[in-house]
């Protein structure tokens, strides 16, 4: 056997066996509900097992980047005041782009450790390991305006009936006018038309009919 063949077997040696699947990295669908003048994520648990993070770690990042009080107690994020699924989704999203994705082989089996005072992710499938860099706050405007919009779909809940008998939600700032839906269904819509904090949209599949 060659210097190189030798080399190149005890390369494959000491490679990292893998420890997911090659599959894109999904969090569980969130379980959001409203608990008086609170938000509820009743599954943040599994969320946190998805991730292989720290409660404090995650919490005290996403209070932050919602801009919200809150708690962690019983297996459920308790956010105050009244925030959509869809921000808390995103706001996540952005905390596994920077805080648990591996930015060389895409996976999630990595690790937060401090090297003096700089925050590092340390991946176990591939060995790479890179500084965390978070992403930059968005401002309001900027907030609202990736809120909602024209071309997107969203899965709100209709919570009354307007003048030309479309459905109400909201999402976030935005009130949005669902034609072809009723109060109390929850359903996927899709926004033809964004108008300030005024959306109007159409209804492509009811999730849950009104009870």
């Amino acid at each position: 056997m060659s210097d190189y063949d030798s080399l190149l077997e005890r390369a494959k040696e000491e490679i990292p066996e893998p420890i997911s699947t090659g599959e894109r990295f999904e969090l569980p669908d969130l379980e959001v509900a409203k608990e008086g003048k609170a938000t509820v994520v009743r599954n943040f648990a599994d969320v946190l097992d998805a991730m292989n993070r720290e409660p404090d770690e995650v919490v005290a990042r996403l209070l932050r980047e919602i801009g919200a009080a809150g708690n962690y107690e019983d297996r459920r994020l308790k956010l105050q005041g009244d925030h959509s699924r869809h921000t808390i989704q995103d706001r996540l999203d952005r905390y596994v782009e920077s805080y648990v994705i591996c930015s060389e082989c895409s996976r999630p089996d990595t690790n937060l450790v401090k090297d003096g005072r700089t925050l590092v992710l340390q991946c176990d499938a591939c060995g790479a390991h890179r500084p965390v860099q978070a992403r930059k706050q968005t401002t309001q405007v900027e907030e609202e305006a990736e809120a909602v919009e024209e071309g997107g779909t969203y899965e709100v809940k209709i919570e009354d009936t307007g003048r030309q008998g479309d459905g109400v939600a909201h999402v976030d700032k935005f009130t949005m006018f669902v034609s072809g839906s009723r109060k109390g269904q929850v359903v996927k819509a899709k926004v033809n038309n964004v108008s300030g904090t005024l959306a109007f949209a159409e209804v492509v599949e009811v999730i849950e009919e009104a009870t």
